[in-house]
């Protein structure tokens, strides 16, 4: 039964009107999901219903197809030859979507989940998900009334972000903040280049699960260069979760919904490097509004102008600073007569990755 695809894309397209939050939000809806279709026609209008029905009819064709891995796309999707990619629909009235986030000012209807398995029968095989037309429509309705998918969002939930171009003193801050997580920590960021690709990866290297909240559809992941999240086998778990219809692209404005969503799934916010205007300070809006931990991140080599002025106010405003990449664990690059130890120490510290290049003459020794 597809009831829930559609519902969940008359949901994703329906606009986001401020009034219609200040009035209770989806809270208002019955949690019937049978009884949801009349109260949007009431709510929204029959127009704006009809369009989000008309996208269903090409919706669930997309999904059907990309479970069977028939078309490029489907297949960068994979993270193995025998992946494969699950899609599920979570609404607001469900006991399984995530309590902190039902409680925002302005919690979406429905979130898009998408997230990947190993198959038990290899590609090819007619009892493998996916192959003919029938095991794809029995795979994606299974998935779709499933009414889960997201790992438990119990403490601690760390969402973390900062700047798309950050210097490498905030990189490595943010692999030695996962580090030090407790192996239960959930990591949450928005998939972006720079801080949210490092706190994605290193979440996965260590065999944490992580969540990326998308400002585009699960379909449509990016950037590019980020693709090894997806694709590649990682110890931990990623999950890609939206509000938006599964086929719609990224646009500028879909960002601060999604910066809403990092803030309300998580406990704590971990504000990594942020300058002035950063994208990255308005989930730091967004939690500092629902009453969420916010830490921030600064450092000597961070005080070149335009680097991270917007995280520096947040601290003096009452933020709580993160004590990283000590400078007792920072060395100069040695400079001037060979000092032919230093040297040997410099060159097999940097083949080892034990010493980290930060830029501006200082290397950080993680050992």
């Amino acid at each position: 039964m597809l009831f829930r695809l559609k519902l969940a894309c008359v949901v994703s397209s329906l606009p986001y009107r401020r009034s219609f939050f200040q009035l209770g939000g989806f809270a208002r809806l019955s949690k019937s999901l049978r009884k949801w279709p009349e109260h949007l026609l009431a709510l929204f209008g029959e127009d704006i219903v009809l369009r989000g029905m008309l996208q269903a009819k090409s919706v669930i064709p997309l999904l059907q197809e990309s479970f069977g891995f028939h078309n490029p796309a489907a297949r960068e999707m994979a993270t193995s030859p025998n992946a494969v990619a699950s899609v599920q629909v979570l609404f607001f009235s469900e006991e399984a979507y995530p309590v902190r986030l039902r409680n925002i000012y302005d919690s979406p209807g429905v979130l898009w989940i998408r997230s990947f398995e190993e198959r038990s029968a290899p590609l090819g095989s007619r009892n493998a998900a996916g192959d003919s037309r029938e095991g794809m429509s029995n795979s994606l309705q299974s998935s779709a009334q499933s009414g889960g998918g997201l790992p438990p969002f119990e403490d601690p939930v760390a969402g973390i972000v900062g700047t798309r171009d950050p210097e490498p003193v905030s990189l490595v801050a943010t692999e030695e903040l996962v580090e030090g997580l407790p192996e239960s920590a959930l990591i949450v960021s928005g998939l972006a280049r720079g801080i949210d690709e490092r706190a994605h990866r290193c979440a996965l290297l260590r065999g944490l699960a992580t969540v990326a909240v998308l400002g585009a559809g699960i379909l449509c992941p990016g950037p590019s260069s980020n693709r090894h999240l997806w694709q590649r086998r990682y110890p931990g778990k990623l999950w890609l979760v939206s509000e938006f219809l599964p086929h719609q692209p990224a646009r500028s404005y879909h960002f601060p919904r999604r910066n809403r969503i990092i803030a309300g799934l998580c406990d704590s916010l971990y504000l990594m490097q942020a300058p002035d205007k950063s994208g990255a300070l308005i989930s730091a809006a967004f939690a500092l509004e629902e009453g969420r931990e916010l830490f921030a991140f600064d450092h000597p080599l961070l005080q070149k102008p335009g680097a991270n002025e917007g995280a520096r106010d947040l601290i003096q405003q009452g933020a709580r600073g993160l004590e990283l990449c000590s400078e007792q664990r920072l060395l100069r690059i040695s400079r001037g007569p060979v000092q032919l130890e230093r040297e040997i120490f410099e060159r097999d510290g940097l083949r080892s990755g034990r010493l980290r290049p930060l830029g501006q003459g200082w290397l950080f020794d993680s050992g």
